[in-house]
């Protein structure tokens, strides 16, 4: 065939005009999915951010929730103590009631008065000052007394009310109980709790809180109570509501950040720039690859020529555009070997899956076949026993020595060295157990022995660890109750020992949330044996 200049610069035009349009195709379709891509990463960045400061305001709220409930719930305890005594002496003097009384208030300021109505009609009161008017109050005959006494009375179960304005001033909530003696229904008593002063105790009106908080559930009606602190917009939107639980009813905790929650997660900026460069590079490649086969067309005048030029050019060209991606792929790993957080790391691995997604693009352009991408293997933890029993043991032998009690532990089984099982958990279940073991025995010794044990489908395995005192016991009517918050042996035990009933309670949740079980042997007097088994592996 005979060569034709026309018809050749015609053909060239041709195939100029198609492959520019295809790179301007190509170009648009780059644009669309790199803003596609960069609104996944930037969505998965963010939530993962606002996901974090959840956890984080939850940690607070919990925080000031748990001292919310145990100030509101101690008080009314001490109430209860004061029933009790009345249902042995229903006929006490006014003396008798001031002198019980008073020792309660000196326990609890926050407390406004403390009032008893046999007969749902006030006869006692302490303090006497200030309060003369409620004696003989009649509940059946105050309207807005009445119905809540005739809960107390008709249900047996105490009932708390308000928060309410005070005649003497003042906002409380009031808690009122029943109290019976041998002849059936004695009457109730009551007290009021100022509320400023359980806001305060609760640390819920601390100024250096990194979070808002606002309370509903006026008379125990939870969401479907008023609001009765803060601003009722934190109850609506983006608000994180907790329950805080009470004799009877509930309140509702709306809690969020000061400052309000992230729009913008922390690594914005470089997924933004990750995504340019990338969605840049695809393009300037295509750019540069049309420019080449243009000119490497215009450069050949017949077709056996044009072919083995885009031989030379494919080569030339998988090793051009490989180089500097290989690059990015190579620092890229060198960043993974890099200390990073969670985030940064999962960044990371997000450039090099990018990076190699790219690669076989270009692979696809040059007739080469597709990159194989890695997978994100979850790494369990392993946990050195010893490191983790040596603090505690530090610890307790102090208080061992001080009070003259024998602390041993058994040593290690060569099996249970080393073991895959969460730290956190172990730890908190030894300290509460081992401590509570040495605050509760005052003579012999303390023990703590190790095991490890096939589960019954003999494909599970658990760490066995058995605590044995010498201690004070434990009543076989009270051994359930002792994992419940709050809740000791009994009213001598926490006046002579002290704590607030939570080691057990902690011990039992933190245990069954990982598919554990702990048991307790005791007699009174005796001492007691809790063995707790922890699945590991």
């Amino acid at each position: 065939m005979d060569y034709n200049p026309s018809q050749s610069k015609s053909k060239l035009l041709t195939r100029s005009f198609v492959q520019w349009g295809a790179v301007l195709v190509l170009a648009v379709i780059v644009i669309f999915a790199a803003n596609t891509l960069r609104g996944i990463l930037r969505s998965a960045d963010l939530e993962k951010a606002v996901k974090l400061q959840e956890e984080a305001v939850l940690l607070e709220a919990n925080a000031i929730r748990y001292r919310l409930e145990a100030e509101t719930l101690s008080s009314f305890y001490l109430i209860t103590s004061l029933g009790a005594y009345i249902s042995v002496n229903p006929d006490l003097s006014q003396e008798e009631f001031s002198r019980f009384a008073s020792t309660i208030f000196e326990a609890k300021p926050g407390l406004v008065n403390i009032a008893a109505a046999p007969d749902l009609v006030i006869r006692y009161v302490y303090p006497m000052k200030g309060n003369e008017a409620a004696l003989g109050l009649d509940y059946m005959k105050h309207p807005t007394q009445k119905l809540a006494a005739l809960a107390v009375r008709d249900s047996g179960q105490p009932v708390i009310a308000g928060p309410l304005n005070l005649v003497q001033g003042g906002v409380a909530v009031i808690g009122r109980f029943p109290v019976y003696d041998e002849s059936g229904f004695w009457g109730i008593v009551s007290t009021p709790i100022y509320l400023n002063q359980l806001l305060k105790d609760s640390g819920l009106l601390d100024e250096q809180l990194s979070i808002e908080m606002a309370l509903r559930g006026k008379d125990g009606k939870g969401a479907e109570g008023d609001v009765f602190f803060g601003d009722p917009e934190l109850f609506s939107g983006h608000s994180l509501l907790i329950p805080v639980q009470l004799f009877s009813g509930t309140w509702q905790i709306g809690v969020r950040p000061k400052q309000g929650w992230v729009t913008e997660g922390p690594n914005a900026s470089l997924i933004d720039f990750f995504v340019i460069f990338a969605g840049c590079l695809v393009v300037l490649i295509s750019v540069l690859l049309n420019i080449y086969v243009l000119r490497l067309h215009k450069s050949r005048e017949v077709e056996a020529s044009v072919s083995r030029a885009k031989s030379r050019f494919l080569a030339t060209m998988s090793h051009e555009i490989r180089t500097p991606l290989n690059g990015i792929v190579g620092v890229a790993h060198l960043l993974e070997m890099e200390e990073l957080d969670e985030e940064q790391r999962d960044l990371t691995s997000t450039i090099i899956s990018s990076a190699e997604a790219l690669n076989g693009l270009l692979s696809d352009i040059l007739n080469l076949s597709k990159l194989e991408h890695g997978t994100f293997v979850a790494r369990p933890e392993q946990v050195v026993l010893q490191e983790v029993f040596e603090p505690v043991h530090g610890l307790l032998k102090v208080e061992a020595e001080r009070k003259g009690i024998a602390l041993n532990w058994t040593e290690i089984p060569p099996e249970c060295s080393t073991l895959v099982v969460d730290p956190l958990v172990l730890r908190q279940v030894l300290w509460n157990l081992m401590s509570n073991a040495v605050k509760f025995t005052k003579e012999g010794e303390v023990r703590l022995e190790l095991e490890c044990v096939q589960g019954g489908d003999r494909k599970s395995e658990f760490l066995r660890m058995v605590v044995t005192d010498t201690g004070v016991g434990i009543d076989k009517s009270r051994q359930k109750a002792v994992f419940e918050d709050f809740v000791q042996e009994d009213d001598s035990t926490t006046r002579e020992f002290g704590g607030t009933g939570l080691g057990l309670a902690i011990v039992k949740r933190l245990v069954d949330g990982v598919g554990g079980n702990v048991s307790l042997r005791s007699e009174k007097g005796k001492g007691s044996v809790f063995t707790v088994e922890l699945p590991v592996g």
